[in-house]
Parts: C-alpha cells; structure tokens; sequence
C-alpha cells in the first residue's frame, strides 16, 4: 500500500525574493562547480546556496540550515496555510536520435511514505553509492528539510489522476515562467479535499518507482530510522518524503541513454580493438570516417538500433554497428544494453576496473547528442560507445524483478528543478 498524502509546502516568496527563474537550479548530482557558482551569481536565494557546497565548505551544511531558516523568518521563503499538492508541467524541446521534438510533461507534489524496498510499495531501478549519501544524510540532519524532491513513477493507463489535476481549480502558490533554456514552467497548488483523497485511495493500491533520487529516498530512510531508534517526536514526520510522480503513460516522459565516451586508454587497449569486439559482436563499418557531417545521420541512427545492438566509434573515426552474436545471446539474456557494454566491452576487452569506469577518468558519460557531436572530435576522447534509450517499462520491469541497472543507465530528461517547492520536517 502507497502512503500519499499532501503537506504544508514551503515556497519562494517572489516579492522578496524577485522571479522564480533566478531561484531555481537542476538537482545537486548533475552539477559541477562551475554551473553552480555561476547559477548562484544569478540571486543571493537561488536554491543553489543551500543544496550545493560551492566552496567545497566544510561549514556547508550548518551554512544551509542558517540560511533556510533565515529566509524562512525575513519572508524570502513562506509557508502554505494549508496542506495541498502542487501540480507542475513543464513543455520543453529536446534533441533525440538527431531531431528535435517538442512535448510537455506533466506530474504532481505530494508526501510519499517512506518504506524499505523489501516491502514493495517503493522500488528502485538503479544502483546507489555511500558518498553522495554520507553528503545527503549530513544535510537532511542539519536543514531538516526536503530541500529537492525524487522523482517517482506510476502506471495509470488512462491518465486519469493527471488529467484530473490538470483540471482543477489553481490556488496559490502559481508560478509560470519561462527559464534560460526556453522551457516553459506551470506550478499551482491543489487544496480540494475530494481530489486530494481521491488521490489517496488511488494509491493505496499501487506502487511507485524510483526515476530519480534514489540517494536522496534512501538517505532519507536513513533518518528516519535514526529519529525513530532515538524516539523522536519528529520521527513521524521524516517518515516522508516530498516526491514528484508522473505516469509511465505520460507523453512528456523522455528517457536520454547515458553514452559512454572513453578516454586515457592504451595503446595495449586500443590495439586490434575491431577484431577483439568481433569475438562477442557482429561489427558492420557504417561509415569509414566520421566528420562534422555524417555525426548526424549516426544519430539518427540510435533510434533504429535493436536489443543488444549499439554503435561504437573507434579511436581511427570509424563508425561500427555491433550487434551481439547469437552463441553469446543466452548468456547475456537478461543483460541491458549498457550492462553488456560494461561486462563484455569495458570489462572483459578493454580491462578496465570497476574503480575506474566509477572514477570517470577513464570513461565518461554524456546524454546530450549536441554535447557528443563537440566532444567526438576532440583529442581527449578515444572511443565512443552510443546506446539506445531504456523504455519506462523497462525501468519499471528491472525494479520489479529486483534487479538494479548500472549507475547512469537512465537520464530522465528535464531534470526536476530544486526550488520550487520544499518541505520542512522539524520546526523550529
């Protein structure tokens, strides 16, 4: 049984603050120090001071706690009077094997409570790592507050729940903007009871999936589990979560694949790398040199691309299709596309450790088409290895069977913004 419910939002006072655009910032794990400085140029109260160390500071997080909590007392933040859910639709463009499309995204704001995995109301597609959560748990203890929200998704055929908010009548808070990129930006807030019970019922006999934000959903059992062996009486409270949810069957659901870009390899790995991978692949030369031309029609190409199919680009500018030969296909018959080019290509041809396909010195993950056209014909990338999207379904098929996919599998794409809305959990 899914725990939803709606809650007392905390949200940017614009008239203080100045326009929402200035306040956002995409989630801490898609930042480098770089955006983040420049995005906190943009406003003293951009989101960014208080979700991202820009300085590396170990004061960082009591520096965000004094800085929440101030803004919270001079009216830069304020308080909802009543508990709600808050609708937000974001249409945007995108470029996806070679084209350009345009769609909206639709989803709603609500409390998710907190349970392990084993119980099956929550369940998770990718793998975690203890660094990002050491980091996320510091701050959660000292802000005491969901200061971004995760990303969750759930099946509704008919998409009647979204359909239904969609439609209902829009109560402040009301932010709709445009931001730097273009996209445009609807956020209202939802008090009628009878929707929001609705809701209610309705996921009572569902189970949502982790998108984006496992980090956070299991730093924030983490605390949970904390306050209640302490008896807290803010246990209760931490025992949610703040949580976006969209519909697996939401037009607007976008799904980027994670390519990987390899660099600082060998020449004992480079060498006779086409006749090594021609062990496991059929490799079929595509295009004998690629220019500034053809990397397009390669794009286009990733959307024709079949199960346990992908493209690789060698260190000459050749253009592969490899596909899996049949005497391995048994083996790898519940293999992803990306898990077979980490356990048959990375790890097996080109020996490259676990350590460093997670250091990021040697291989290097990229979702954007435009930011791989730049970066294929630099001197510092070697090889490429370009994949095909990972279905929502398939997502939703792994995190049944239990069965995490590799760190950057999925890139649910626009990222969720921090700042248009939080949650407190403690008073103070």
């Amino acid at each position: 049984m899914v725990r939803i419910q709606p809650f007392k939002a905390i949200f940017y006072n614009t008239s203080k603050a100045g326009a929402i655009e200035n306040l956002i910032a995409p989630p801490y794990d898609v930042l480098d120090s770089t955006k983040a400085n420049k995005l906190a140029q943009k406003s003293p109260f951009n989101v960014i001071h208080i979700t991202f160390s820009l300085s590396a500071d170990s004061n960082f997080y009591s520096s965000a706690k004094e800085k929440f909590f101030q803004w919270l007392k001079e009216g830069v933040l304020k308080k909802t009077s009543e508990e709600g859910i808050y609708f937000y639709e974001v249409n945007f463009e995108y470029i996806l094997g070679g084209r350009k499309r345009k769609v909206a995204r639709r989803g709603f704001f609500a409390s998710l409570g907190l349970s392990n995995y084993s119980k099956g109301e929550v369940l998770p597609h990718e793998r975690t790592l203890s660094e990002p959560k050491k980091d996320r748990l510091a701050l959660l203890r000292s802000v005491r507050a969901n200061l971004s929200p995760i990303f969750c998704l759930y099946s509704d055929p008919s998409l009647e729940i979204i359909n239904a908010l969609a439609e209902a009548e829009k109560k402040e808070p009301i932010f709709e903007f445009c931001d730097d990129e273009g996209f445009e930006h609807k956020f209202f807030s939802i008090y009628d009871q009878n929707l929001l019970q609705k809701i209610s019922d309705y996921f009572a006999q569902k189970r949502v999936y982790i998108a984006d934000g496992h980090h956070r959903y299991e730093t924030a059992l983490e605390y949970w589990r904390e306050l209640l062996a302490k008896g807290d009486k803010w246990a209760k409270q931490a025992g949610w979560i703040m949580s976006y949810f969209t519909p697996i069957e939401e037009a607007g659901l976008v799904i980027f694949p994670y390519h990987r870009l390899l660099r600082n390899l060998s020449s004992v790995q480079l060498d006779g790398l086409v006749e090594r991978v021609s062990e496991y692949f059929y490799t079929h030369l595509i295009f004998d040199h690629l220019d500034k031309e053809t990397i397009w029609e390669v794009m286009r190409k990733i959307e024709e691309l079949n199960d346990r199919e992908m493209i690789m680009i060698d260190n000459e500018r050749r253009v592969w299709l490899i596909s899996l030969k049949e005497n391995y296909q048994q083996e790898f018959f519940n293999f992803l596309d990306v898990e077979i080019l980490e356990e048959l290509i990375l790890t097996r041809i080109l020996m490259i450790s676990r350590e460093e396909i997670l250091g990021e010195k040697v291989v290097s993950y990229e979702t954007s088409e435009e930011r791989i056209a730049e970066k294929i014909f630099s001197q510092e990338y070697q090889l490429a290895f370009l994949l095909k999207p990972i279905s929502a379904q398939k997502v939703i098929e792994r995190a049944e069977q239990a069965k995490a996919m590799p760190e950057k599998s999925t890139y649910f794409y626009p990222k969720l913004p921090s700042g248009l809305v939080f949650r407190l959990i403690l008073d103070e």
